[in-house]
């Protein structure tokens, strides 16, 4: 699970009892030159990836998080 904002993946755990991330932190930015180090080449590894207040999120983040999703992984996209 993420969200765009460290207060909105803070919610996000409290309300779910599970382990939600910020898109930037779940994506592996590397803060010297704002490059992620999940993409299509290297794509997270889950089954179901859910992410919340999305409304929130610039095409851009929008768009380094669909590379990084693999081909079989399940997405719901999420706004409150």
């Amino acid at each position: 699970m993420c969200a765009p904002t460290g207060r909105a993946a803070k919610r996000l755990s409290e309300s779910t009892g599970l382990q939600a991330k910020t898109i930037h932190r779940l994506l592996e930015v590397n803060p010297a030159n704002g490059q992620f180090k999940r993409n299509e080449e290297s794509p997270l590894e889950c089954d179901l990836l859910v992410a919340d207040e999305c409304s929130m999120v610039d095409v851009p983040l929008a768009n380094q998080l669909l590379k990084a999703v693999a081909s079989a992984t399940a997405v719901i996209f999420s706004d409150p």
